[in-house]
């Protein structure tokens, strides 16, 4: 059986884009994903270890965006969804990364990517 986990809004700032002014200030990012991985047959066992401890996957996303320099988002988001993917449980994931202040008020840029092992 498969199933996903969601995580969203997930927030950090980085060095993000091609204009010279976004080359020296970091930028917010959101983030949300969805991470593919099997369910374990014993639905009794709660330990764990035996699912995606997504409190560790969020810091994980959190520390590599933050010490990220790229010039695109797609970039940012398919680099994001390789480092989420050495999860040993994780056999998928979709990414969305939003850059909240590259478009003008209330409009938003993002991107959306899926890897698979």
């Amino acid at each position: 059986m498969k199933s996903h986990l969601i995580i969203e809004n997930i927030e950090s700032k980085c060095i993000i884009g091609i204009n010279p002014n976004e080359r020296i200030k970091k930028q917010r990012v959101i983030i949300d994903v969805k991470l593919f991985f099997p369910i374990f047959p014993d639905s009794n066992n709660e330990d764990i270890k035996n699912t995606v401890n997504y409190s560790s996957v969020t810091k994980e996303i959190k520390k590599f965006v933050s010490n990220s320099r790229f010039n695109l988002i797609e970039t940012l988001a398919l680099k994001t969804a390789e480092i989420i993917l050495q999860n040993s449980l994780i056999n998928e994931v979709q990414l969305q990364l939003k850059k909240p202040e590259a478009m003008e008020v209330n409009e938003m840029v993002g991107v959306v990517v899926k890897l698979k092992k």
